[in-house]
């Protein structure tokens, strides 16, 4: 018997269909991934850069001043004169106006002379926390 059908059979069908399926899944994979990874390292760029601002702020400041500089390390707080910083609702603010936000933690200490400065950003989706130190010398 002779067969001159020129359709397609169901197996064959089947078959790419599931290899549309496979190729379309690992595109939306690489897809889903790669905006999660962006969203990610645009958090982190922005929290670097929020860091950066904040602490040449108040180190700008510390340089910048004559008066007295206090430090309350219980309460993540510095005085630079009628200046106030101060950790608050994961905030850093100066006085009264939000200075950077998302933060996680600030932390201030005074030993002679020498001032410690740490702020940590919150964490992201993926766990990771950005942060900066530094260490001021008051000349006097």
């Amino acid at each position: 018997m002779e067969s001159n059908a020129k359709g397609v059979t169901l197996i064959e069908l089947l078959i790419a269909a599931a290899l549309v399926s496979v190729i379309f899944g690992v595109a939306f994979m690489f897809y889903y991934f790669g905006t999660i990874s962006f969203d990610n390292e645009s958090t982190s760029a922005n929290n670097q850069q929020n860091l950066r601002l904040a602490m040449n702020d108040i180190t700008r400041e510390i340089r910048n001043t004559s008066s007295e500089i206090t430090v309350d390390h219980a309460n993540s707080t510095l005085t630079i004169g009628s200046i106030l910083y101060k950790l608050e609702d994961n905030a850093i603010k100066k006085n009264s106006n939000v200075l950077m936000g998302n933060v996680g933690k600030f932390d201030v200490s005074k030993n002679g002379n020498i001032i410690s400065i740490e702020i940590e950003s919150k964490a992201n989706r993926s766990g990771h926390k950005d942060s900066l130190k530094t260490t001021i010398a008051i000349r006097k």
